[in-house]
Parts: structure tokens; sequence; C-alpha cells
């Protein structure tokens, strides 16, 4: 550390807060939390963990790291509305939005703030994050998708195909708060757990701004923690992609172009029934489509 290093890094308030959804994530959650209290910036960083009904001790991280907020949540309601409780009760010119399996290098979120600082045509910035077991670079940008792209990721339960684009995952992505104030926040009506990042890109690209990934700004990936695996949670983690995929082609494409997304998931999963495959998982997920049912706090089972 260079001499005056210390005072400059705790002068002037906070410009920054992190948001962390976590449930049953307790060693993760920790080992992100520890690479943020070891940030450059940490004497302007504030920290608020937003936790979903977790039966570990994720809930209980403020007990361990004095300086975080704890928010606990009696239910599961969906990462989107639980990051908009945090970002409203957030002071600071910067949200990022952080994904407990995140572990930054010091100089991260220093990094993302002089880019956002200098550079008046983006809207958010995120670090190149690169996967902790075998160190290969993590797809962290897409194009905005079509509807083929977005029924393909809904149906095996994952994210876009990496590409060059507009659309930033959000496992670490810094975002400008007085942006998301414009847009009256993440959309949790439309998109409960998955796919509010595509409302972020297309609201960006809209307003003539971009959302990029920054080479200098480093992380690692950890492998996720093993969650529910039984049909019916697997089902409507699908479901959810699904419903907020269609939100999107809805609001983006017209009411037909949503009717015929949902028609097409509904036969899917039907006709993966009456052929007996996976029949189990795909009956759940046909009666989830049906139903409407999201990962919004009214689940129950292991999602809830």
């Amino acid at each position: 550390m260079q001499p005056g290093e210390s005072q400059v890094e705790t002068q002037g308030p906070s410009r920054v807060t992190v948001i962390l959804t976590s449930r049953d994530c307790e060693d993760a959650l920790r080992r992100c939390l520890k690479s943020v209290e070891e940030s450059a910036e940490r004497a302007r960083v504030d920290v608020i963990v937003v936790d979903l009904a977790s039966r570990d001790g994720s809930a209980q991280v403020d007990s361990e790291f004095a300086t975080v907020t704890v928010l606990r949540l009696p239910r599961n309601f969906g990462q989107t509305r639980a990051r908009n409780i945090a970002t409203r009760s957030a002071t600071t010119e910067y949200i990022f939005f952080l994904d407990p399996h995140v572990e930054l290098e010091r100089q991260t979120i220093a990094s993302l703030l002089k880019t956002l600082d200098a550079r008046d045509d983006l809207v958010g910035a995120a670090p190149q994050l690169f996967d902790s077991e075998d160190g290969a670079p993590v797809g962290m940008s897409a194009a905005l998708p079509l509807p083929e792209a977005l029924f393909e990721a809904s149906r095996e339960n994952r994210w876009l195909v990496p590409a060059q684009g507009g659309v930033v995952r959000d496992l670490a992505l810094m975002v400008r708060r007085p942006f998301l104030t414009g847009m009256r926040f993440l959309d949790e009506k439309r998109y409960s757990h998955f796919w509010a990042e595509l409302e972020l890109a297309y609201q960006a690209a809209h307003a003539g701004k971009k959302i990029e990934v920054i080479e200098a700004a480093r992380g690692k990936l950890h492998p996720a923690d093993s969650g529910p695996d039984d049909p019916g949670s697997l089902a409507l983690l699908s479901a959810d992609r699904f419903h907020g995929a269609a939100a999107y082609i809805g609001k983006h494409a017209g009411f037909g172009a949503e009717l015929l997304f949902r028609v097409r998931a509904g036969f899917y999963a039907l006709g993966k029934s009456l052929t007996f495959q996976q029949p189990a998982y795909h009956f759940k997920l046909l009666t989830a489509l049906i139903g409407g049912q999201r990962i919004d706090g009214t689940q129950g089972g292991p999602l809830g």
C-alpha cells in the first residue's frame, strides 16, 4: 500500500451498494462476503444481503460480518423482488447485484467504478468471471434473444448461449441507480426469479446506452450449491424461466408472439409426458405452466 492510499479509500460517503440474495448457500455467501470485505473500495461500499427464507445459517451472516445488513424475508419471493427491496432501501449512486457464488478480486469494485465514472455511454458494467475449477472464462454476455433462444434456455434450465451482445449476466452486475429508478426498478411483475437482466439490457439499448463486460475487472465463479433436485422443484424452476421469457416476448413482440410461445411450451411438456420421457418432471412442468406457477412466495415445498 502506498503512503496515503488508506486515507483515500476511507474518505467520502458510500458510492455503491452490493446486493446479494441468498437461500441455503451459507458457505458460498461467506466466501463472497469475505472477498467484498477485502475489496480496495470497501470503505465506500454498503452491503445488503436479502435472505429468501434460508434453512441454514445464511440469514445469520451479520453475526460474522458486522457491517453487513441482512433483510430476512419470510418466504422465497424470487430474486427480482428481493433485489428491488434492497435497491429501494439503498442510497448510493451505484447498485452492484452479486451472486453469492462469485468471489471478487481486490480491485474488481474499484475497476467497475472507475469505468462507469469515465463512460457516460454505460449504464452498467460487469467483471469477467472465470470458472474456479478449470480457470476457463465464463460466458458473460449474449445478444438480445429471439423466442427460439429463450425457449431452449428455459427448457434446459440454463442461461443464454454466450455471444457478443448487450445482455450481460447478472451474476456480478454494477448498474447506475438512477437508471434503475427511471425504469421503476426491476420488473418483478413479469420476472420473478429469471430474466430481469433482459429487460435491463433492452431498456439500456432503447436509451442509446450499453452494458459491458470489463476485462480489467475479474472474479471467480464457484459451483452452485446442491439445491433441490426433485422433479417438482426442477419443473418449477423451468416454468419460472418459461413464464419470464413469455412475459419479455409479450412486452416487446406483442400478445400474439407471447401466446404462441406459451402454447409451444405447453405442448412441449405435454408431448414429453405422453411419451413417458421423464413423465413426473414434465407433467409437473405442464401443471406449472398451465397454472402460472412461479417462484413468487406461493410455491411452498423445497423452493419455498
